[in-house]
């Protein structure tokens, strides 16, 4: 007797450390009675709702009257999913969706749901369902979090263009791909004309605001695909991709005409204008990845030919 008592009080307290644990990992299951529309729900599952203080464990209620309406931010191809599911629709058994619940209290819980029938009618429209609910809320912060990280290493602080280290990522891959498909690239070198004059006569904060109205300037005048990244200082690269060297000459010489009419306002009732030098270079992509770094130092070089014969213009570097 005594025997019993003790296995009974352990089989009691595994079920209370195996409901500890679920609770603290964010798990809960219930049943669907699907013919009636009725769920019932584990004491995991009432706690990941929040809603402990309004339904109990074990008790049956409306799916579509207490469930739904606080899920959220379910897409339409998982609600589709789902609908088929219930309704017979769908012919497989298992099912995974993803939704937000929004409780009462205002929190929202982001969820993975692991749906599985287990029985069907002649008809075949399921009768039991089970499904379990898993937190996945810290899991999204921590990956939006590591995506935030992984977009801001890639970007130029100040002007939050690409930064360097990036382009030379990016412009290996795009090289590679090019030489597969037989693309054209070409390369630009662009730097901005007496920017010493600049940061000595108006000081280091108009030069950081020119440098940061050029870089806006430029990527509102390059194509989605374009790789315009700060190079350095007041210097700036971009990667004209499928792009022909007299495509790229009309993308820059575009560049350089629109920088020439800006105004910028460097205090009250005072603007100044500034002018760019351009280098432009196209990439041989027959042999390797030497090619675009020889290319890049080809662009330097048209760029200082530009600066060497009067600035403000666009200078294509001819191979000898």
């Amino acid at each position: 007797m005594q025997k019993k008592s003790f296995i009974e009080n352990i089989e009691k307290n595994e079920l209370l450390f195996a409901k500890f644990c679920m609770k603290k990992a964010g798990i809960g299951t219930w049943i669907r009675d699907n013919e009636n529309d009725l769920a019932r729900l584990d004491e995991s599952m009432i706690y990941l709702w929040g809603m402990q203080d309004y339904w109990k464990e074990g008790e049956w209620i409306s799916f579509t009257e207490k469930m739904l309406p606080l899920i959220s931010e379910l897409s339409e191809d998982h609600l589709t999913k789902l609908q088929n599911l219930f309704s017979g629709k769908e012919s497989d058994n298992f099912l995974v969706i993803e939704h937000a619940i929004n409780r009462l209290d205002g929190t929202i819980i982001h969820c993975e749901v692991r749906i599985e029938v287990h029985s069907r009618n002649e008809a075949g429209l399921p009768i039991i369902i089970t499904g379990v609910n898993i937190d996945t809320t810290n899991l999204i912060k921590a990956k939006k979090q590591v995506e935030k990280f992984n977009i801001l290493a890639t970007l130029d602080h100040m002007t939050n263009l690409y930064n360097r280290r990036y382009f030379a990522e990016i412009s290996k891959n795009i090289f590679l791909i090019s030489k597969r498909n037989k693309y054209k690239l070409a390369i630009a070198m662009i730097d901005i004309d007496n920017f010493k004059n600049i940061n000595d006569t108006y000081g280091h904060n108009i030069g950081d605001k020119v440098i940061i109205i050029l870089a806006q300037e430029m990527k509102s005048l390059t194509r989605n695909s374009d790789i315009v990244c700060r190079w350095g200082g007041e210097e700036f690269i971009i990667l004209f991709p499928e792009t022909s060297i007299e495509g790229a000459t009309n993308i820059a010489t575009t560049i350089k005409e629109s920088i020439n009419k800006l105004n910028i306002n460097i205090e009250k009732n005072k603007y100044i204008n500034i002018t760019i030098s351009i280098g432009l270079s196209k990439v041989k992509i027959k042999d390797n990845l030497l090619n675009l770094e020889s290319s890049i130092a080809n662009a330097d070089k048209a760029l200082y030919e530009a600066k060497r014969t009067g600035k403000n213009k666009v200078c294509i570097y001819k191979d000898k």
